[in-house]
């Protein structure tokens, strides 16, 4: 196809201000995902449901306590592993626990089930094409992030690279546009001003949006990775943006927090997927070459810092600061690590069922999987095959489970533009 692109200018915002202090609602000894500003406190009670709590530091009635999450420059995977709790809620779900992958293939169909719900279609535009489709949250409101989209039979209603649209939540297929129906000129997160822009002979501008967590109450953090391309699609990378989410009329808005923060040789941070836990944001990136996933993560509070990140080595050791993608695929990594190639495209959650981390993930476009793990950074336990079915971009959406269980998930993936949404049900 021929793409025609636009290069825009966004708003520079400065990062969110975060008092660096730290509270335990649960008294687990892990730091729970709070926000500061002053002595109000709003702190993140369950990352299933996406309910916070606000309260005041200096309440005697109420106020936990704080617990430290400093950490030298290089730390040791291993120190850390015998702390690391799952999430806590007040809440009582039911649970299960999955046997090994060969007994949970073999269980298809009595103590797990998939189904296909249907195709995802757009409010305004009939015959849209879409890929890449994943979902976010901020506020109890959740909305898509894709990659290209434009109709299936030519560009009559334009060409986006990276736009987001709310979820209809009662309608889960159904893609909430609101009056836009020219894509053009629809972009979650555009460029900053001062990105240079693309010269021939790759004059337009691609995007590959990552999901976004919440940070603070509103407030979501995302990752881009630009590349120039042709029009066949194809180019240079340009390197990694990060972006502040927060929530628009008709649609999100993403505005770049600055320039881009790493070169076209940096490690694309959290482009498969990312994820709010234990007090971090964790990064996941294929190696998209061998096998494997590198883990990145940041304590919340200095996650618009790019600075602040470090990355699991193979030698189970943090280390900090964005390596190159070559160092990375060498060096960086969960060890024992099996998770395959799945172009870039994944999604991690905390299973309220299962009581562990799950990790989904497609192999070369033909399966759809999950692995679980006690812990966001692995070692990962898998694969548990869910279906094998042509499609990329596997990507999770607990926010539809009912009741936020997780005995029931809703998992979307796509090919030639389409997603579609498969719904997985577990009874162990």
């Amino acid at each position: 196809m021929i793409l025609s692109f636009l290069i825009f200018a966004s708003s520079v915002l400065a990062s969110p201000i975060f008092n660096k202090r730290f509270y335990d609602n649960d008294h687990n000894g892990i730091p729970d995902l709070c926000y500061t500003n002053g002595d109000v406190v709003s702190c993140l009670l369950s990352e299933s449901s996406y309910v916070w709590t606000t309260f005041t530091a200096s309440s005697s009635t109420v106020a936990p306590s704080p617990v430290s999450t400093t950490a030298p420059a290089t730390t040791s995977a291993a120190s850390i592993t015998s702390a690391a709790a799952t999430p806590s809620s007040t809440t009582i779900y039911p649970t299960g626990s999955l046997p090994d992958a060969n007994t949970w293939k073999a269980n298809n169909g009595t103590k797990w089930h998939v189904s296909t719900v249907g195709s995802l279609y757009s409010s305004t535009v009939s015959n849209l094409g879409w890929d890449n489709g994943r979902t976010s949250t901020l506020n109890n409101k959740s909305f898509w992030i894709f990659g290209d989209v434009l109709a299936f039979d030519g560009m009559q209603n334009g060409l986006s690279t990276g736009p987001s649209f709310y979820v209809t939540q009662d309608e889960m297929l159904r893609v909430d546009m609101g009056e836009i129906t020219n894509l053009n000129n629809v972009l979650l997160a555009p460029p900053a001003a001062s990105d240079p822009a693309p010269t021939n002979p790759w004059p337009f501008l691609g995007l590959s949006t990552g999901n976004a967590v919440e940070v603070s109450p509103g407030i979501g953090l995302g990752f881009v990775w630009e590349i120039s391309r042709n029009t066949s699609g194809t180019g240079p990378d340009r390197g990694l943006g990060m972006y502040r989410a927060t929530l628009g009329d008709e649609t999100p808005i993403g505005n770049r927090t600055g320039p881009l923060i790493a070169g076209p040789d940096a490690l694309p941070v959290g482009i498969m997927t990312i994820m709010a836990a234990e007090g971090y944001v964790y990064t996941y990136t294929n190696k998209n070459g061998p096998d494997g996933i590198v883990v990145g993560r940041a304590v919340v509070a200095d996650a618009f810092n790019p600075n602040a990140y470090e990355f699991l080595n193979l030698k189970g050791t943090w280390v900090q600061g964005i390596p190159s993608y070559a160092d990375a695929k060498l060096n960086y990594g969960v060890a024992g690590d099996v998770v395959p190639i799945s172009y870039g495209q994944g999604s991690a959650m905390w299973s309220n069922y299962l009581e562990k981390y799950m990790l989904f993930t497609g192999e070369l476009g033909s399966a759809m999987m999950f692995y679980t793990s006690e812990t966001p950074y692995g070692p990962f336990a898998g694969p548990y095959v869910i279906e094998t079915v042509l499609g990329y971009g596997v990507n999770v959406h607990p926010f539809w489970s009912p009741d936020g269980s997780h005995k029931t998930l809703y998992i979307s993936s796509g090919w030639n533009n389409t997603i579609h949404m498969y719904k997985l049900d577990f009874d162990y």
